[in-house]
């Protein structure tokens, strides 16, 4: 179990470019599950182990279509 990889911290600036703050609020949401703690910046990716990384990965990748995440109108 290694650290995170460049390939993972790659496929996972993808979601922050597309779409900087649903990607944040999953973020937030992983890293409360997972740490019990919020996501601050982009530093707390490099402290993630290589399963922690591809769970994150799996995450965003699950999540990113939800309704609650869609532009609703108001």
């Amino acid at each position: 179990m290694g650290s995170i990889t460049p390939e993972q911290l790659e496929r996972i600036g993808v979601y922050t470019y597309t779409d900087r703050l649903r990607a944040l609020v999953i973020l937030n949401q992983f890293y409360w599950d997972t740490f019990a703690k919020t996501y601050r910046n982009s530093a707390d990716l490099i402290t993630l182990n290589h399963e922690q990384a591809e769970q994150l990965i799996q995450r965003l990748e699950t999540d990113w279509n939800k309704e609650e995440f869609s532009n609703r109108k108001v």
